[in-house]
């Protein structure tokens, strides 16, 4: 919050015009978004891909 409040006063003392920092805003919403997804919908899911890749380790040797 404190990096998009910076973006927006730089914008504000900028002297306004187009609102480039909503870009900003909604692409790094959407990251956090899917991170927090991944993280707590799906808990399985880095369990599942850390046995995969382990997997794929162990075959190598």
């Amino acid at each position: 919050m404190l990096v998009n409040s910076l973006l927006i006063a730089l914008w504000w003392w900028g002297g306004g015009g187009f609102p480039w920092f909503l870009f900003v805003v909604v692409f790094w919403g959407i990251g956090l978004t899917a991170h927090g997804i991944g993280a707590f919908v799906s808990p399985g899911y880095t369990e599942r891909m850390a046995e995969r890749e382990y997997q794929k380790l162990k075959g190598q040797r």
